[in-house]
């Protein structure tokens, strides 16, 4: 169903370092994705894209690198969304340029399909950054010791095979 993309979330992890910093700490591109095991060709293109919508603000030079632009109590989960992927699109029928369902003709669901756009469109713009980083859900240490399990087993398969 809905899914958040691999780039919103490493938008999601920067924002979530550099706000952990100083507020004078410049944050490269290449420390981050060493710090939080990222890709550093998919990392760096968000953070250009985080610097051309004012989400963040880029210092040129040898030492030189990103802080953030703005608080992010007001920056929403839209703008990031929009800053590394363009406009919102959940479903064929409604992309902004043409109708790109084939199905669109015959198809009953059209108005549920908008109304469901536009309740996730209105969530995504009332949910702050700030919010979304400072939630301490208790379930987070159940999925790593989960995915710490499962690399185990991962691992083991690997061996006797």
């Amino acid at each position: 169903m809905v899914k958040i993309s691999r780039k919103v979330e490493y938008a999601l992890m920067a924002l979530k370092h550099m706000d952990a910093q100083l507020s004078d700490h410049l944050t490269s591109t290449k420390g981050l994705c060493d710090q939080l095991q990222l890709s550093f060709e998919v990392v760096a293109k968000v953070m250009q894209s985080l610097n051309a919508a004012g989400i963040l603000r880029s210092e040129q030079g040898a030492h030189g690198g990103y802080r953030i632009a703005r608080p992010l109590d007001q920056v929403s989960l839209h703008e990031i969304n929009e800053a590394v992927l363009g406009p919102l699109q959940f479903a064929y029928c409604l992309h902004r340029d043409s109708v790109r369902c084939h199905l669109t003709g015959s198809c009953n669901i059209i108005s549920p399909v908008v109304t469901i756009s536009k309740r996730i469109e209105e969530l995504f713009r009332e949910l702050r950054v700030a919010e979304l980083l400072g939630v301490d859900e208790p379930v987070e240490a159940e999925i790593r010791t989960r995915h710490l399990r499962d690399r185990m087993h991962a691992s083991e398969e690997l061996v006797w095979k």
